[in-house]
């Protein structure tokens, strides 16, 4: 059992290979059928004027609801103020 290598690649060769005789062919891959492209899609267009926030509360209701808890609590420290110092304080 000498040349185990060879002999294996030997019987490979027998079994897996064409014939010396046999006519050489080309291989052709498939033809895949194409696409059509896609549609190029549009970015949305800008708006003209910019974006009133006040006309529109829905805008942004948490700007709306910290604005009015800055106003309350404005009026609660200038309360504090003019009781510490009296009404004629800033």
């Amino acid at each position: 059992m000498h040349h185990r290598i060879r002999r294996a690649m030997t019987w490979l060769r027998y079994h897996l290979a064409p014939p010396a005789s046999a006519p050489v062919t080309t291989l052709h891959a498939p033809v895949r059928p194409t696409c059509p492209a896609r549609p190029v899609r549009r970015a949305p267009s800008p708006l003209d004027t910019p974006l009133n926030t006040n006309t529109s509360p829905l805008v942004r209701p948490y700007l709306t609801a910290y604005e009015a808890q800055y106003a309350e609590r404005q009026a609660h420290r200038f309360a504090r103020i003019r009781t510490m110092h009296g009404e004629f304080a800033v």
